[in-house]
């Protein structure tokens, strides 16, 4: 079977982004080949979730394997050469691109492993929602996990509801949008991962439960004409308590003594510049940000070193006032750098956190303080 790399690449890249690649995984992902006339099925899994895509080809060749996925993947990711070749032998899959190689089929019990799709057996939503939805989750809630503080397991859930999308760690992410119906569930890091596969206008969503041995669990499904993504999220209720989403939301949503509209990249690149004389504490850089009504000035940790940027809005050059506060470098640092807005606006003043908001988004970064 001849297939065109870049078709090919499109499902194995993204793919491959949520794949356990540390050797001390103890899941294995596996893919099973699957031509179905003049088209080639890619069924992705590790029985928590199934991924299946339809890649059209030019050939109605018969083929059928089942090989590990994050080889598999890897391998069809950094091929360079216009077309792919797939053949099997009895027990291999044969690929052919810049080079010749060979994978190994998974069998169990001296049969192909049974690749099995993940379905619901009970949907109690459905509805279509905007794959932009599915991106922004992606762009913006996933940037707190790379910010400071400890991870628990709880801190690595993206909580959706139909006012929107909520990550959390020290400080947290909200993402507001509407969808449709009123539901909430939880998904992980790899799940949304995931999401990158859904590139047309509309995704149909379904949301429901399997009964597994004696158990209830939740189960969430995206579709669009070529792609199908089910993953089992377990036991919902018990994770949604978990997430504390109304103290998030109160926070987000609370009225601050001052706001302030500042340029993005003005306040990214002073920030860059100051970050270089910060000190660092262990792991975490802290920069001073003093709001007057002249300006903001960042300091380094020390206080030696600064810079001065001017406001966008004049609505605080009527009074004369003054506040500062202490916040992680790197946290302020990967909020500007996901913000796609040409300006910014920071809520301050009341000695907890500062907010910074663009477009439907809202960060909160707690303000630090230095034993």
């Amino acid at each position: 079977m001849i297939i065109k790399t870049t078709d090919l690449q499109n499902v194995c890249r993204k793919a491959l982004s949520a794949i356990d690649t540390s050797i001390a995984s103890s899941i294995t992902e596996v893919v099973e080949l699957r031509s179905i006339g003049n088209s080639l099925t890619v069924n992705i899994t590790n029985n928590e979730y199934y991924v299946s895509s339809i890649i059209e080809t030019t050939s109605n060749e018969e083929l059928l394997a089942v090989v590990n996925a994050k080889i598999f993947l890897g391998l069809i990711s950094k091929i360079t050469t216009e077309e792919i070749e797939l053949s099997t032998t009895q027990d291999t899959l044969v690929v052919k691109g810049n080079g010749t190689y060979k994978l190994p089929f998974i069998f169990e019990n001296d049969s192909l492993v049974k690749v099995n799709p993940i379905n619901i057996q009970e949907v109690t939503n459905e509805f279509n929602l905007s794959s932009e939805t599915l991106k922004s989750i992606t762009k913006f809630n996933s940037k707190e996990f790379l910010k400071s503080g400890l991870r628990k397991s709880t801190t690595k859930l993206y909580y959706i509801d139909e006012e929107g999308a909520i990550t959390f760690t020290s400080g947290a992410c909200v993402n507001k949008f509407t969808l449709p119906e009123k539901i909430s569930f939880v998904v992980t890091e790899k799940i949304v991962k995931l999401f990158s596969l859904f590139d047309s206008d509309e995704v149909n969503f379904r949301f429901g439960y399997n009964m597994i041995h004696d158990a209830v669990q939740a189960v969430i499904e995206l579709s669009n004409a070529t792609t199908k993504l089910v993953a089992i999220i377990g036991d919902n209720d018990f994770l949604l308590k978990s997430v504390p989403t109304v103290a998030i939301r109160r926070r987000a949503n609370e009225v601050y003594p001052h706001s302030v509209v500042v340029e993005r990249n003005a306040l990214l690149d002073a920030l860059d510049r100051i970050s270089l004389f910060s000190q660092v504490d262990v792991y975490v850089a802290y920069t001073h940000l003093e709001f007057t009504n002249e300006g903001l000035t960042i300091y380094d940790t020390k206080k030696t070193n600064h810079e001065q940027i001017g406001y966008a809005n004049s609505d605080n050059s009527l009074e004369e006032w003054a506040y500062s506060c202490l916040v992680d470098s790197n946290d302020l640092k990967i909020t500007l750098e996901a913000c796609t807005a040409e300006y910014v606006t920071l809520n301050f003043g009341n000695k907890q956190a500062i907010n910074v908001v663009y477009k439907n988004v809202i960060n909160i970064m707690p303000e630090c303080a230095i034993n």
